[in-house]
């Protein structure tokens, strides 16, 4: 969160001045998994950057629930589930089997993009056929933590 100058800010404001000081217990919760991880600097130097550890599952519940609401928001309508949304992450991505990227790529074709603040969150969106169920989303938060959440695609049909 804290690779951009807008990440910092809210870091420093929202949370280091606002969350963490009204909430011993939020406070205690980040503390215990704050560490510093190996971390590739835009100048090619290799150093260690704060961290925090979150829970995959919470992660991944947050991320559908996003996209349900993002569905709503575009489409005035979200007539899917939580369970029929996959997650990927740019780490999934960057394994994904060249002709599974080909078929996504042919089902959604090109999407539209919004950015709700620049520098904080982005997402684009397409569908196929036209129908919000079956649709993808990335997800870009701090411009370099990418999340693709596909509707009614599963990972077994790369």
């Amino acid at each position: 969160m804290g690779t951009n100058t807008a990440g910092r800010s809210i870091w420093k404001t929202k949370v280091v001045g606002g969350l963490l000081r009204r909430s011993p217990r939020l406070r205690k919760a980040i503390g215990s998994t704050f560490h510093y991880q190996p971390y590739p600097f835009r100048d090619g130097q290799p150093g260690f950057a704060p961290a925090l550890l979150v829970e995959r599952p919470r992660i991944l519940r947050v991320l559908r629930r996003i996209v349900r609401g993002l569905a709503w928001h575009e489409f005035g309508s979200c007539d899917f589930c939580d369970d029929a949304v996959t997650i990927r992450t740019d780490a999934e991505l960057r394994v994904m089997p060249l002709a599974g990227a080909r078929r996504l790529a042919a089902r959604y074709g090109a999407g539209v993009e919004r950015i709700v603040a620049r520098g904080v969150f982005e997402y684009h969106y397409a569908t196929a056929w036209g129908r919000p169920e079956e649709s993808a989303w990335w997800l870009i938060f701090y411009g370099d933590t990418r999340f693709l959440a596909t509707v009614g695609e599963k990972s077994e049909d790369w």
